[in-house]
């Protein structure tokens, strides 16, 4: 039975609970704020307790917290997020690690499942709002937000179970993104160095990361997170690309400035809103960090015989370009087009975008 104290209004009364059977889940570093839900009893993890199965693991703002898997493994949850420990058990059938399934209810995780010494790698499966993925001796970065899920790939791969279908990750640096619009698997060039998003799931004492995520911000190589597009300080251009834009309201009349005459005027009528314009749908090819990549995956495309227009897309300090291609009027059509381009394999990920009509 191992110790754990509880936060109740502010005072700390002591509790103890059962530890997991087998100790799967060990604390490995805690940064308050920090606290592990257990039924109806939320406590603070004690460095030495253990997780269960059930078990919600929060930090609040500024908190950190690293659990390791007993048999090799670990992963980090940064400030403002959650996960739920669905269940740990050994592997069917039995092996030398532990197999985790987790759930990241919000915020961000870095799972860490390569193979540590002589002990076999890690098998975490990990379950986002839109996807789920499977993490075996891989070193993965995740983030669920009210945008969707972004899945950003370390090392090793990740296989991922999509609405779209499977998908998989092999080139480290490459990330996935699911939102309301569809799946889209975006290159490691156009993602930027991931130590922005690696200094999320570090703590304040990993000098090297943090250091290294702010070369990247001053050199204007960084690139948003999912997460940052669609909040109302991100890039307007891309979170149009994820959510349809808001209803633009009517405009009011504006009030006198003058003292009201002896016969009142009639009332102002209110300006109607602008009526939305033609829209159409296209498919994006291919995505670039650079103008010169992009200008080079153009020519490729077009010797193919496709009719490429590069789009600039700014993206923080910087900018990144997709490679747009047909101009259909429905998504029905727009999705014929994008099955025949799924049998190839450099444009099995194309997905389709809603935009204003183009005048041709």
């Amino acid at each position: 039975m191992r110790s754990w104290r509880s936060w109740v209004a502010g005072a700390l009364l002591p509790l103890s609970l059962p530890a997991a059977a087998g100790d799967d889940l060990q604390f490995n570093r805690v940064e308050a704020p920090v606290a592990v839900t257990r039924g109806a009893v939320s406590t603070p993890p004690g460095v030495r307790g253990a997780l269960l199965a059930g078990d919600q693991l929060r930090t609040g703002p500024g908190g950190r917290v690293s659990v390791a898997l007993a048999d090799g493994g670990a992963f980090t949850l940064a400030g403002d997020s959650g996960v739920r420990i669905v269940a740990t058990a050994p592997p069917d059938p039995p092996g030398r690690t532990v197999l985790l399934e987790m759930t990241l209810e919000r915020g961000a995780v870095h799972v860490d499942a390569r193979k540590l010494e002589q002990k076999a790698p890690a098998d975490v499966r990990l379950t986002l709002s839109r996807i789920k993925v499977r993490l075996y001796g891989t070193d993965a970065w995740a983030e669920s937000s009210a945008a969707g899920d972004e899945l950003c790939l370390v090392s090793g791969a990740a296989e991922i179970d999509t609405p779209a279908g499977h998908r998989r990750l092999d080139e480290p640096g490459e990330c996935l993104r699911a939102t309301a619009r569809g799946v889209e698997r975006v290159a490691a060039q156009e993602v930027g160095p991931l130590a922005p998003r690696l200094a999320l799931t570090t703590f304040d004492d990993d000098y090297a990361t943090r250091y290294l995520a702010q070369q990247v911000r001053a050199e204007g190589r960084a690139r948003p997170r999912l997460a940052e597009l669609a909040s109302p300080a991100g890039d307007g251009a891309a979170a149009a690309l994820i959510s349809p834009p808001p209803a633009v309201p009517a405009a009011p009349a504006p009030a006198a400035a003058t003292p009201a005459p002896p016969v009142p005027a009639p009332p102002a009528r209110p300006a109607a809103a602008a009526a939305p314009g033609p829209r159409e749908w296209r498919l994006v090819l291919a995505g670039a960090g650079s103008r010169a990549q992009a200008e080079a995956r153009a020519r490729q495309l077009r010797a193919r015989g496709w009719n490429i227009d590069i789009v600039e897309v700014p993206a923080g300090a910087g900018a990144r370009y997709r490679l747009l291609a047909g101009h259909y009027a429905t998504r029905a059509e727009a999705s014929v087009a994008q099955a025949k381009t799924h049998k190839l394999a450099d444009l099995r990920d194309a997905w389709i975008i809603e935009l204003p009509r183009a005048r041709r």
